[in-house]
């Protein structure tokens, strides 16, 4: 679940979200149930649990977790989540994710190709060089001269003038750096929960709703909302149309919400038990062209 206030439950969390794509092999999911409370004890935090997983084209997957130190709390009005990330290839040692700055999101939201599997490799991101000064304005002619000096013009053929390429710089930008990255990405657009579920507690914290009673609708995108805005988030029918997509099965008494901006990006909630809890499961690339699908 992105931006963690609670630590649900792993097997009921794979068993509702496979029929997605979030599948695990069976030696993944015992490594995980006893690497990921090692590491938790280990990095001195509070919560730890799976976050998902994202494809690598040699094969070795990285597995991925997310946890916290402390809850998320409120501060002049806005929520302060202090979110950690780790990665693995084996299921058995995590590896920290260290917080990359804005320019380093910025290039990797533009490599638009799939994760190699190697975490030590280096993507060349081109970048158009922006001038440091600007050029000045030739001088101005005199009148009698610029006329003369057009008609001359006139008198020429034009020649095709080829506008001169813009500098461009590359920049390189590691593959553990994009995934830090595209985890955070992801985590922005498709943190979710049930509405209910978290509440503010006395000390301005976000935690889990220990009295949840479930959503009345959960067939209804208006039942779940966005974490990172706090309790009172903004329902997923606020957003663009068509950026979600939410099967209800009445017999199971299980919705599943879907996220078509991140494909992979996955929510379940029982409305029988009033458990929940999400995976992502993917590329790790944006659908860029979620506009044209709406």
């Amino acid at each position: 679940m992105a931006a963690t206030v609670m630590e649900s439950n792993l097997t009921l969390t794979l068993e509702a979200l496979a029929p997605t794509g979030a599948v695990f092999t069976t030696e993944q999911v015992s490594a995980f149930q006893y690497s990921l409370p090692l590491k938790k004890i280990e990095a001195g935090l509070s919560t730890l649990q799976l976050w998902g997983k994202i494809l690598a084209e040699n094969g070795k997957d990285y597995l991925l977790a997310q946890g916290s130190s402390k809850a998320p709390f409120r501060m002049k009005n806005e929520f302060q989540f202090d979110t950690k990330y780790y990665y693995s290839q084996d299921g058995v040692k995590w590896l920290d994710l260290q917080p990359v700055s804005p320019e380093t999101s910025e290039r990797c939201a533009r490599i638009n190709t799939g994760f190699t599997g190697d975490a030590a490799h280096i993507y060349e991101v081109p970048e158009p060089v922006v001038p440091t000064e600007a050029v000045p304005p030739p001088p101005r002619e005199a009148e009698g001269e610029a006329e003369a000096e057009e008609d001359a013009e006139a008198e020429q053929p034009e020649a095709a003038e080829e506008p001169e390429p813009a500098p461009v710089k590359t920049h390189p930008v590691r593959e553990i750096e994009r995934l830090a990255a595209a985890m955070r990405a992801v985590d922005a657009d498709t943190a979710v929960a049930p509405a209910g579920a978290i509440v503010l507690d006395a000390r301005s914290e976000l935690v889990y709703n220990k009295l949840f009673a479930g959503v009345s609708y959960p067939s209804s995108l208006d039942s779940y909302i966005h974490i990172l805005q706090g309790p009172n988030g903004a329902s997923l029918s606020k957003d663009i149309q068509g950026l979600w997509s939410l099967q209800y099965d009445e017999f199971l008494c299980t919705a599943t919400v879907r996220s078509l901006l991140w494909p992979g990006y996955s929510l379940y909630y029982s409305a029988s038990d009033r458990t929940w809890g999400s995976l992502y499961v993917g590329s790790g690339l944006k659908n860029e062209d979620v506009a044209f699908m709406i």
